[in-house]
């Protein structure tokens, strides 16, 4: 089973925690996992995230034209997703083994892709 796991940002000062958290997603010992980075329509922030994480296969980084919220970034993170499930974190909370170890236990409260 394949997990797409959602980060979104917008603000420059919270980089560094977003950068943390996209490397906790990629650090993941699951099987497979792919980052899909939405950039809530701030292109300093899109040029740092392509320049820290573009050469990485397992990245999908997606800007917004403008800002459109966190809701709407994590509805076209969803768009975006090729996973079987699709997790969203927070960039300065992630809780990604949690999350997956739950839909394990509980796979009939989650919906598939």
């Amino acid at each position: 089973m394949k997990v797409s796991v959602v980060v979104c940002t917008y603000a420059d000062k919270r980089f560094p925690d977003f950068c943390e958290a996209v490397e906790s997603v990629l650090g993941q010992t699951y099987d497979s996992v792919e980052a899909v980075l939405v950039i809530d329509g701030n292109q300093s922030v899109f040029g740092r995230v392509c320049e820290e994480f573009g050469e990485r296969e397992e990245v999908v980084i997606h800007c917004n034209e403008e800002n459109q919220g966190v809701s709407a970034s994590r509805t076209r993170g969803a768009e975006l997703a090729s996973g079987d499930v699709v997790a969203f974190i927070a960039a300065n909370r992630p809780r990604l083994r949690a999350q997956t170890h739950w839909r394990r236990r509980s796979p009939s409260y989650c919906t598939r892709l």
